[in-house]
């Protein structure tokens, strides 16, 4: 079994005398932290995806913009 010492002057901290390892048993702080970060994941993946339409409009406004051209010159032929 792993023993533990409580670190000074932090209340939910403790060290894991087998791996010298410093654990935070405050499960609030964890649960907080798992939140965090998975919303950090989905607003990343919100802005790839936002960043994947912009291209894709990009792209649309570019061929509009030859077809355009296009309709232009035959115009004036």
């Amino acid at each position: 079994m792993t023993s533990y010492i409580k670190v000074e002057n932090h209340s939910s901290l403790v060290r894991d005398i087998s791996s010298n390892a410093i654990v935070n048993t405050n499960t609030d702080d964890y649960d907080q932290y798992m939140r965090n970060k998975q919303l950090a994941i989905q607003r990343m993946n919100k802005i790839n995806e936002q960043d994947e339409q912009i291209n894709n409009l990009k792209q649309d406004m570019a061929e509009l913009k030859e077809m355009v051209t296009a309709l232009l010159k035959n115009k004036e032929d």
